[in-house]
């Protein structure tokens, strides 16, 4: 039997038990309820929650829920253990850490298999069927790094899993010129339906493929899913460009999962399973309005967590009383602070760096609250003169608030694999 045939029948198997589950939640007031009521008893919301019960008609739950304190990421790492429900089985989940400090939370069978139909039913929306999951990763994986025989085992795991599910996984860490034709062959034969990396994976991997002139020959590809990072849309031009095929953008988080996924009409739409949203504290900046979202983990998925922030910005737009999300566009730590108290978005970075032709890619880094520092690669069209204008533009906001200094150098990669466009220390 081939390593193929053994792939496609695992993989249908997994399919049968975890989309014959009931996917017609109850109304959002019911669902905010019944985890109002689960979350009483855990100790991160018991003093917030004493006055609720399910029997009070006179309550407005969402009133009620709104006004609920939020949930920050220090309190999970500070009592992981604190947010699970009693009487389920957990495993143990480690981040790799975008901040430098890898995230540890827990996680039962019941959220996982939420999050792979989330995953499933996202990609409907761009024509791939249930059965086309056959997946080729660009990925890290922080928990091979683990020292010991922890490390070795989860390198066993992940290798049968890759075998089972016919899965074939390209590391991120180590993407260059020299193994872009061996990696292409790999692909070509793998023949994938679709691919799923890192944005800036993605689109590394795609300059390299043009650049070096080769093509894919994968007659079945039917879509590229970005996920774990923000989505620019000059990344999504040169992804589409090279690999010939649509490309989808996922929002998640570990620790919850997918969130929202983009549309073929270019907007998010979230999830409604088991995860409720909410955009909070919106301002508004060049006729566009922007907020945070907060996550709520509903029905049977837990960690149980509430209005849970998770640190992503999201650009939105007013549909009566509705917060319609049109993209997600990064952290909100990815934000460069003056030392005035300003803050200004690494969007603005975005507007006058993708207008050089010249400029390849870029990385902003602040180093401290008087410094910038932004690392370029460079085509053969790039003049020093440049410098001097990006410098003016920049300054047309910045107000020589801070010093910046333009450096061609290697970029540096978080220890997950990921690559952050804008990182900043303070």
């Amino acid at each position: 039997m081939s390593k193929r045939l053994i792939g496609n029948i695992i993989r249908s198997i997994l399919r049968f038990f975890l989309l014959r589950s009931n996917l017609r939640p109850p109304k959002i007031e019911t669902q905010i309820s019944q985890v109002l009521y689960k979350a009483k008893k855990l100790k991160p919301y018991k003093a917030d929650l004493v006055k609720f019960t399910c029997e009070n008609s006179d309550l407005n739950v969402m009133n009620f829920f709104e006004q609920l304190p939020i949930t920050t990421k220090q309190n999970l790492k500070d009592d992981p253990s604190s947010f699970k429900s009693n009487g389920r089985s957990y495993r143990e989940v480690r981040t790799g850490g975008s901040t430098g400090e890898p995230l540890v939370f827990f996680q039962d069978k019941f959220s996982r298999r939420a999050q792979k139909r989330n995953m499933y039913f996202g990609r409907l929306k761009w024509g791939l069927s249930f059965n086309q999951d056959r997946c080729l990763l660009l990925w890290g994986h922080a928990g091979s790094f683990a020292p010991g025989i922890k490390g070795s085992i989860q390198k066993i795991l992940l290798n049968v899993k890759d075998f089972c599910l016919d899965r074939k996984r390209i590391s991120v860490y180590d993407l260059n010129a020299g193994k872009v034709r061996g990696i292409v062959q790999a692909i070509n034969s793998h023949e994938p339906d679709y691919i799923q990396g890192y944005a800036s994976s993605l689109e590394t991997l795609a300059i390299l493929i043009r650049s070096e002139g080769l093509a894919l020959e994968v007659k079945n590809l039917a879509l590229i899913v970005s996920t774990a990072e923000p989505l620019l849309e000059t990344q999504k031009k040169v992804i589409e460009e090279a690999f010939k095929c649509k490309v989808s953008n996922e929002y998640g988080c570990s620790e919850i999962g997918v969130l929202a996924y983009s549309t073929p009409n270019g907007e998010m739409e979230t999830v409604h399973e088991n995860i409720y949203l909410e955009v909070i504290d919106v301002f508004e900046r060049d006729r566009s309005k922007y907020g945070e979202i907060v996550a709520t983990t509903l029905r049977d998925s837990s960690p149980i967590l509430l209005r849970y922030k998770t640190g992503d910005l999201a650009r939105v737009r007013q549909e009566g009383n509705d917060l319609i999300i049109e993209s997600i566009i990064g952290r909100n730590h990815d934000l460069i602070k003056l030392s005035d108290g300003s803050k200004i978005h690494g969007e603005f970075f975005t507007h006058v760096l993708e207008n050089f032709d010249s400029i390849d890619r870029f990385q902003v880094n602040q180093t401290s609250i008087d410094e910038i520092t932004i690392i370029l690669k460079v085509n053969n069209s790039w003049s020093d003169t440049q410098s001097l204008l990006i410098m003016k533009n920049l300054n047309t906001v910045l107000n020589d608030r801070a010093e910046i200094n333009i450096i061609f150098d290697d970029f540096k990669f978080e220890a997950s694999g990921k690559f952050r466009w804008i990182r900043s220390n303070l």
